[in-house]
């Protein structure tokens, strides 16, 4: 099978891969969020409860992939470094 002139081979998802998938997509949206509101405000005025409400996750969600915040905003740095070099 081709899409945009590129082969993609048949794979059969399982269900352990879409959850694995599903994971990645949450801690994206919580990064993408986090990077919009700490581009906004300093650190110390970001709390996690504002970057919940900024991914429409609930707050307890974040702690499922960060351990805190400057854990969050470590990761949202070099992800934003990753991106402009």
């Amino acid at each position: 099978m081709f899409v945009n002139g590129e082969e993609i081979v048949d794979k059969k998802l399982t269900f352990h891969d879409l959850k694995e998938q599903e994971r990645e997509a949450r801690k994206q949206l919580i990064i993408d969020a986090a990077i919009r509101l700490f581009s906004q405000k300093s650190i110390s005025n970001v709390g996690m409860r504002d970057i919940a409400k900024e991914a429409g996750i609930s707050p307890a969600l974040i702690y499922r992939y960060f351990k805190d915040r400057d854990d969050l905003f470590v990761t949202a740095f070099l992800y934003t470094s990753k991106l402009t070099f």
